[in-house]
């Protein structure tokens, strides 16, 4: 590879021992939120949790920490590559815009105001994670929260892909008030234009192909799952299938017709490379259990490649797995769920 990015690339496998250990993780099941927070201010969120501990308190203050450490991983890794990859790690933060976007257009359709210091908006300083990649700016975003309808949210983005994505789906969103058509666009857009940019990456990038055609597939697949599951038409729900995976739009309807829902079960788990006779009780469940085998199951092939696009998006993948252990073990302890109930929810227990 290019020896001008080979000390960028070295950096970030070594930025590799400020993850946390499974077994530390582990060991905050079970306690309650204050707990939680001095054992982390000994790990290297403590500045996170400083900063922000005058503004907030128990479980905003550790969710709030929580996200603003993960921005700031995605930030060095976005920081680091040569320009064909970081084009490519742009846009797949980009789907952190998806979903902020998504959590704000239901508020509006349910009339609920939301605020960019909400701690389901992923955020840092209440700067959403794709401003740092350049994706859309601060200002947007606030003029966003303070538009006061759906449609006029839509007719805003519509200075970007995204937003014109969703406009050519508003009119069966009007018809219907269905917001999945909408919702739809965006992710149909996003995964198109991942798959689309990793064409020009030049180099060992076959294993993140790979891994984003398993993850396509295991996102169909729960598609079907919980369109069986509410007793829908393949029909309906043909066109929120998203392109680009292995498994074709004719087999994956032969998979809706015709396959018990246990059979579709163990064809997640076969995607995901877990064991066959694992069967989860519920889809919740299954969704969980299938993205942390396919995060294990690609680390280490991700982390044996020389350094390359490969390193850098493990790193990315790394900090996304360790957010959602801690946000599950803090959702966990402030519910009160079991140690095994927070076990399943973090993927910890799988």
């Amino acid at each position: 590879m290019d020896g001008t990015y080979a000390g960028s690339y070295g950096r970030i496998r070594s930025y590799y021992t400020d993850f946390l250990d499974d077994a530390f993780m582990a060991s905050l099941v079970g306690r309650k939120n204050d707990e939680i927070g001095q054992m982390l201010l000994k790990t290297n969120y403590r500045e996170d949790l400083e900063a922000l501990s005058s503004t907030y308190s128990g479980r905003a203050h550790l969710e709030n920490a929580i996200n603003r450490h993960f921005v700031k991983k995605n930030k060095l890794a976005i920081s680091s590559p040569p320009p064909g990859v970081k084009d490519f790690l742009k846009l797949y933060v980009s789907k952190w815009d998806i979903d902020n976007i998504k959590i704000l257009l239901a508020s509006k359709e349910l009339g609920h105001k939301i605020s960019l210091d909400d701690t389901f908006i992923v955020n840092s300083r209440g700067i959403p994670m794709g401003v740092f990649a350049g994706n859309i700016s601060p200002e947007e975003f606030r003029v966003l929260l303070g538009l006061p309808s759906l449609e006029s949210s839509i007719d805003y983005l519509s200075r970007h892909p995204v937003g014109v994505a969703m406009a050519s789906r508003l009119d069966e969103y009007r018809r219907t008030a269905d917001l999945s058509f909408l919702f739809t666009a965006m992710d149909t857009f996003y995964f198109s234009e991942v798959l689309r940019t990793l064409l020009f990456i030049r180099g060992d990038e076959s294993p993140v192909r790979s891994y984003f055609r398993d993850y396509i597939d295991l996102r169909n697949i729960m598609v079907i799952l919980k369109a069986r599951d509410q007793e829908m038409d393949f029909a309906i729900i043909k066109e929120r299938l998203s392109p680009g995976g292995s498994i074709s739009p004719a087999a994956l309807e032969d998979l809706f017709r015709n396959s018990p829902v246990a059979d579709i079960y163990q064809s997640a788990g076969k995607v995901a490379g877990g064991e066959s006779e694992q069967h989860p009780a519920n889809l919740s469940d299954l969704e969980i259990m299938t993205r942390m085998h396919l995060y294990r199951r690609y680390h280490p092939s991700f982390m044996a490649s020389s350094i390359s696009v490969n390193t850098i998006f493990d790193f990315v993948l790394t900090a996304e797995r360790e957010r959602d252990i801690l946000r599950g073990i803090v959702i966990g302890s402030s519910y009160g769920m079991k140690n095994d109930s927070v076990l399943r929810l973090t993927g910890m227990g799988v």
